[in-house]
């Protein structure tokens, strides 16, 4: 894939919204000059300077929060013991000075020993950087926003009970594009070529848990195929994990992936499995339904609202519960009905309709201020 999901969630909506006659500027700069717009449209909760650059110009922001409490995952990949040890030096001070400073002095010895820090204290930093700014931040955005378009209603209530909400709240859901009919035959048997199972991500990494995975189905006989990319030593390092637990019939693709190179992928698969630690509901979920395949997806999240009794779902924390729920997919293959399902509900062409009804929201809400 060539971007996260949130990035192909902006432009595929903003395409849409052209379509349907909606004029759109797309653009990631920190401190945009709005005086000509009517609305800004912010994609995430991590868009806190845009949120303030709007505020500034008095223009009306709605805002796809894309958001899910991430408390499961956070403990699940970093060992308490790991957080322990690197933040001892720091919670063990007496006064908030010195705790600030022992946090200082911790930052630059770990950049001097980048290198050689384990992973999970290496998360553990990350993590602790969220605890202590980013949910004040991710307050402000929704504080900004006069109406929020969470991508579920099972987000819309989690909104709700992490954060203080008193916006117009319209739930669209996220889409794809249905690029062609799926491939008519995914019985393995019959068509050899057919014979795999897809993983796509944006990323190798610990959320998207492409590793429990691998460790699986390794001695299943299947033949898997992984596409992701690697943008950091950490993801790097994730990566070689995966291929060194890997059987021969183990594939890794590493490196981002356009929508026509990802198509046949899709169509030659018979399953697509994302194990990840938390979806909302995951835009490559959506892609290999329209495409043919049986969906295995976590159990996380939001995927549930989308597929229904329509996919399979695993515990991104659970080996076995992977491997058997993988391997009933395999053996029973796309269920009736998922293809028609993703393509009446979830394109792209319904999420721009629908965001315009949160922008009419949005604006008349101003006007009524």
């Amino acid at each position: 894939m060539g971007a996260g999901g949130d990035w192909i969630q902006a432009s595929k909506t903003a395409a849409h919204l052209r379509a349907l006659g909606v004029d759109v500027t797309l653009s990631t700069y920190p401190f945009p000059q709005l005086r000509r717009y009517d609305l800004v449209h912010l994609i995430t909760l991590y868009t806190y300077k845009q949120a303030e650059a709007a505020i500034k110009y008095g223009c009306p922001v709605v805002v796809s929060p894309v958001y899910w409490n991430t408390a499961e995952y956070d403990g699940s990949a970093v060992p308490r013991g790991a957080v322990k040890r690197f933040f001892r030096s720091t919670v063990r001070q007496t006064s908030t000075v010195m705790r600030v400073r022992g946090f200082v002095t911790n930052y630059f010895r770990l950049r001097r020993i980048e290198p050689h820090i384990p992973d999970a204290v290496r998360i553990a930093w990350d993590q602790s950087r969220y605890q202590i700014k980013g949910r004040l931040l991710f307050q402000h955005v929704i504080d900004a926003a006069r109406v929020l378009l969470p991508n579920s209603k099972m987000e819309a209530e989690l909104l709700r009970h992490d954060f203080r909400v008193n916006n117009l709240v319209l739930p669209v859901p996220n889409g794809a594009e249905p690029k062609s009919e799926p491939a008519r035959c995914k019985d393995p048997e019959k068509s050899p070529s057919q014979g795999y199972v897809l993983s796509v991500a944006a990323r190798f990494s610990y959320r998207k848990n492409q590793l429990a995975i691998v460790k699986a189905l390794r001695d299943s006989n299947l033949k898997f195929v992984f596409v992701g990319r690697t943008t950091n030593r950490l993801e790097m390092r994730y990566l070689e994990q995966c291929q060194s637990c890997a059987s021969s019939s183990m594939t890794f693709i590493n490196r981002s992936l356009g929508e026509d190179e990802l198509l046949p992928l899709y169509q030659g698969a018979r399953v697509h499995v994302l194990a990840s630690w938390f979806e909302t509901p995951g835009l490559v979920s959506l892609e290999a339904a329209m495409a043919g395949c049986a969906v295995v997806t976590t159990d996380r999240g939001s995927p549930r609202e989308y597929f229904g009794e329509l996919a399979s779902y695993c515990s991104p924390g659970d080996v076995e519960s992977i491997r058997t729920t993988v391997l009933a997919a395999w053996k029973a293959g796309p269920p009736p009905g998922l293809n028609e399902h993703v393509r009446a509900n979830f394109t792209w062409r319904r999420v721009a309709e629908e965001t315009i009804r949160g922008y009419e929201l949005a604006l008349g809400a101003n006007s009524r201020s």
